[in-house]
């Protein structure tokens, strides 16, 4: 079903390497670490969105 794949994405999800699929190799990338810090701050999982009094989910099961 899912052969399984191994590539690199960067912190916005985009590809660094395009994915390597049935065979054994090492893949490099050149990485910037000052990415991830930018993307943190556009998406800070344990900051904004962990606030209770700025988001809620309500889920109508009807």
């Amino acid at each position: 079903m899912c052969r399984g794949g191994s590539c690199i994405i960067n912190p916005s999800g985009h590809y660094l390497t395009k994915p390597v699929w049935d065979k054994e190799t090492i893949i490099y990338a050149e990485l910037d670490m000052n990415l991830s810090a930018a993307c943190k701050m556009e998406h800070d999982a344990i900051g904004y969105y962990a606030r209770p009094d700025v988001l809620e989910l309500k889920v109508n099961e009807k």
